[in-house]
């Protein structure tokens, strides 16, 4: 059962500080290695106005419900970058090796403009679907985190490049994956500055390893496997 299960004034949400206080619970039982994903529900929607007493105002040529949301939105992530400095302060106390790979799916989709909507969405769509990300160890100095725009499937190999783990031939893959290609999602291909791109502008190096890349998901979930017969996935 659940030990924290708190929630924000009038939120119907439990808090991410009860989150991450229950993931430090979960840490504490064991001195073995474990892999925690946390999915936290705080600032999912409904942004309703009585949730918090807000304290920030957005601004902008919106609509006034698309305001409003907004606010309750961004005080949630107010109080999501409070709780989240105190859980990175209890990492840093705990004699264990933690890695933590921070992020968020996508912004919410309450942008609605009061003039030209459907151009300005169109124009910002890409925009919509960042979110800022970081990897954090209590054994490093040094945060992982970069200007040029990712997708999820790279943070594996960057947080074992955080960590300077062995990696299996399939994660050298994927670190050249991360390294070598751009950022995707929904099909299409996004530049270092989160901009989309056409395939035309990659070069050979690239598209030859997105084609593995592909190779190996397209057996892996639809083929036979092949690979699972070899050493691929076994770290030496």
């Amino acid at each position: 059962m659940d030990s924290y299960t708190n929630k924000i004034q009038n939120s119907n949400y439990i808090s991410d500080d009860s989150a991450f206080k229950e993931t430090l619970k979960q840490v504490d039982r064991t001195k073995k290695g474990q892999f925690i994903q946390l999915t936290t529900m705080q600032n999912h929607m409904p942004y309703l106005t009585n949730d918090y007493q807000n304290t920030i105002k957005v601004s902008g040529d919106l609509t006034k419900n698309s305001k409003s949301e907004l606010e309750t939105y961004t005080q949630g992530i107010n109080f999501t970058d409070k709780a989240l400095k105190r859980f990175i302060s209890e990492i840093n106390k705990i004699d264990k090796k933690i890695t933590v790979v921070f992020y968020g799916d996508h912004l919410p989709s309450v942008y609605d403009f009061k003039t030209d909507n459907d151009v300005k969405q169109a124009k910002y769509d890409q925009i919509l679907h960042q979110t800022d990300f970081f990897i954090y160890s209590n054994f490093k100095s040094s945060v992982v985190s970069q200007n040029k725009v990712v997708s999820p499937y790279m943070f594996t190999p960057m947080m074992l490049a955080q960590t300077n783990s062995q990696v299996s031939p399939y994660y050298a893959l994927l670190t050249d994956v991360w390294e070598e290609t751009p950022a995707a999602e929904r099909e299409k291909i996004m530049g270092d500055d989160g901009n989309y791109l056409s395939t035309k502008t990659l070069n050979k190096n690239t598209k030859q390893i997105m084609s593995d890349y592909k190779m190996i998901q397209y057996d892996i979930t639809s083929g036979n496997q092949y690979t699972y017969q070899t050493d691929f996935y076994k770290t030496k």
